[in-house]
């Protein structure tokens, strides 16, 4: 971490994250960034989960008091915190010394699309600067991805996650797009190509903001190594598109979509991974 007094100290207690090594600085809306964040829940520390339970406001507490299944708990948990925190060091990022906005601080509302939105604390809604993000979690990992303006998705699943590809597929996917699975070699890639299509879409529709009112089969995607293609959009989707996808260790498969009028040719990437004895660090 930053020394105090120094270019992205965050000036009060977090968690045990050097998310500035290898990187040189947090990427935020000074740099025009696109950040994307990945972390798997089974390697956060007790005392990281304690920090992320005392930022969640009332409202969060008491969805999270509601999931019978702990697992299910302590990945919300981390999820929302982990988005506090990050939206606090977005804001240092664009050269703000210390924490101006505490991760506890924030608030957030939720549009009629249901996408969620970042709110500064009464009394600072005039001031520039606050980010949007995506946020998307599965069952043992969380993945948020945060940019200064613009249209911006993001989905996390696991890559080898038990599903009815095939009939899913079949209901859900452009003709395109069945025609490229039907050519997979055997089961195991069918399913991992499945996938990539499944997190594709979907960010896709989160950064429209349109969720599952859109059909699945409206719009054909066209993956390639590391990046995909939009091949069309029957509702005619306005601007430039950038699709990434990531395969990041513990069997997971990410997929990000970037829209607007103006963009960075690359996200400019932050990947938190877990080190023993040694805690976090970039990727």
């Amino acid at each position: 971490m930053a020394k105090p007094g120094e270019r992205g100290d965050p000036g009060r207690e977090g968690p045990d994250w050097d998310v500035w090594r290898g990187a040189g600085f947090l990427p935020g809306a000074a740099a025009g960034g696109v950040g994307l964040f990945f972390c798997e829940t089974g390697k956060i520390a007790e005392r990281e989960r304690r920090l992320f339970l005392s930022w969640l406001d009332a409202g969060e507490e008491e969805r999270r008091r509601r999931f019978l299944d702990e697992r299910d708990a302590v990945l919300f948990a981390v999820a929302h915190g982990l988005t506090r925190y990050v939206l606090s060091l977005w804001r240092i990022g664009e050269g703000r010394p210390g924490w101006e906005v505490a991760p506890g601080d924030w608030r957030f509302a939720v549009d009629a699309a249901g996408r969620p939105a970042a709110l500064l604390p009464a009394g600072m809604e005039k001031t520039a600067g606050t980010p949007i993000f995506s946020l998307s979690h599965t069952r043992g990992a969380v993945a948020l991805a945060v940019a200064a303006a613009g249209k911006l998705g993001v989905d996390v699943e696991r890559s080898r996650r038990p599903t009815e590809a095939a009939l899913l597929a079949e209901r859900f996917f452009a003709p395109e797009e069945l025609a490229d699975l039907a050519g997979c070699r055997g089961e195991k890639d069918s399913r991992k190509r499945f996938i990539l299509y499944w997190t594709l879409k979907e960010a896709y529709l989160k950064a429209l903001g349109v969720g599952m009112i859109k059909s699945l089969s409206s719009f054909a995607m066209s993956p390639g190594r590391d990046g995909a293609d939009l091949l069309y959009d029957m509702d005619g989707a306005e601007g430039e598109w950038l699709f990434r996808h990531y395969h990041p260790p513990g069997g997971f498969t990410l997929s990000l979509a970037v829209g607007g009028s103006a963009f960075p040719d690359e996200p400019r990437i932050v990947r938190l991974a877990h080190r023993p004895g040694r805690g976090w660090s970039c990727w």
